[in-house]
C-alpha cells in the first residue's frame, strides 16, 4: 500500500512558488509605499502654499506682529521645507520667525527630496500681507515675472517624481511629470529627446 504525502521535489517546488510570490508582494508593497510617501510630500507642500497665501490675504498675525510676507523656503536636494513668517521682509528664515505655535511649520520627508526648482536651486515663495500676491525670491533678486515656479519632488529610492506649480497670480497646482506625455512637464530624469514639455 502506497503512503500519501509530498515528495521532496513537490515540497521544494511549492516552497519556490511561495518564495517567488512573496518577493513579488514585497516589491509591490515597496513601490506602493514609495508612491504614497511621495504623494504625501506633494500634498503637504501644495496645502502649505495655499495656507500661506490665505494667511497673507487675511493679514494673519504671527506672535502679535503682522509679517511683511508669509513664506516657504525651498532648497534643491533637501528633504524638508520651512514655512515661516517673514517679519522683516528679508526673505531669510530667522529663528524668531519659525515658531510653530504662531503658525510656522517645518516639514520633513524621510525618503523624498526636492529634486529640481525651475527658477533657482534655492527659492523663497512669499505672499505679501499687503497685496496677497506672491513673489519668488532666489537669493539674488525678486521675480515677479509671469513664469511659473515649478518644483519637482522625487522619491529617492525609485524613478518617481511629482510636481508643484505656482504662478504669479498665486494659483497653486500639483501634477505628475512624465517622459512620454506630450502635454506634461518632463521629469528631470527623462532622457534627451523625450516627448514631454521641458521646463
Amino acid at each position: 500500500m502506497r503512503k500519501k504525502g509530498f515528495t521532496l521535489i513537490e515540497a521544494l517546488l511549492s516552497l519556490s512558488i511561495i518564495a517567488i510570490l512573496s518577493s513579488l508582494l514585497v516589491a509591490n508593497y515597496k513601490v506602493s509605499d514609495n508612491y504614497s510617501s511621495l504623494l504625501n510630500f506633494q500634498t503637504s507642500l501644495t496645502s502649505d502654499l495655499e495656507t500661506i497665501k490665505w494667511k497673507a490675504v487675511n493679514s494673519e498675525y504671527y506672535n502679535n506682529q503682522l509679517p511683511i510676507y508669509w513664506s516657504i523656503y525651498l532648497e534643491k536636494g533637501s528633504s524638508s521645507y520651512q514655512v515661516f513668517a517673514d517679519l522683516d521682509g528679508d526673505f531669510i528664515v530667522d529663528s524668531n520667525e519659525t515658531d510653530s505655535y504662531f503658525g510656522a511649520k517645518q516639514y520633513s520627508s524621510s525618503n523624498n527630496s526636492i529634486n529640481k526648482i525651475s527658477l533657482s536651486d534655492e527659492v523663497v515663495v512669499s505672499f505679501s500681507t499687503t497685496s496677497g500676491f506672491p513673489v519668488f525670491y532666489n537669493n539674488i533678486a525678486l521675480s515677479t515675472s509671469t513664469a511659473d515656479l515649478i518644483v519637482e519632488l522625487k522619491n529617492n529610492e525609485s524613478n518617481m517624481a511629482k510636481l508643484i506649480i505656482s504662478n504669479s497670480f498665486g494659483l497653486n497646482d500639483s501634477d505628475d511629470c512624465s517622459c512620454s506625455d506630450s502635454v506634461k512637464y518632463c521629469c528631470s530624469f527623462c532622457s534627451v529627446g523625450s516627448s514631454c514639455v521641458a521646463y
